[in-house]
């Protein structure tokens, strides 16, 4: 007599992870074990735009004209608030002029 013995089941997930394999052997598995600590309030939570939130300048730390096709565009190197110097981005000055 054969018995069936599940060793490996397949998850629903949510679609952020649709790229992930959905089945797991039992062993990666755990039991959930309710927690109050994992419920978000998503009350105080507010957003601008889907997936958006507002950064504004602090400073510019430095310059330079880099040159595409035929043309130069000149740059600043902006470090934006809620973030670190090391994560400033290469910005148009005629944009940030706007």
């Amino acid at each position: 007599m054969e018995k069936n013995i599940l060793v490996a089941y397949k998850l629903a997930l949510p679609p952020s992870l649709s790229k992930m394999h959905d089945i797991f052997h039992v062993f990666l598995l755990q039991k959930y074990v309710a927690n109050a600590s994992h419920v978000f309030n998503f009350s105080n939570l507010q957003m601008l735009e889907p997936h958006s939130i507002e950064v504004l300048p602090i400073r510019i730390l430095t310059f330079r004209t880099r040159k595409q096709r035929n043309r130069k565009i000149n740059e600043c190197l902006v470090q934006w608030d809620k973030y670190s110097e090391s994560s400033s981005t290469w910005e148009d000055i005629a944009t940030m002029k706007r």
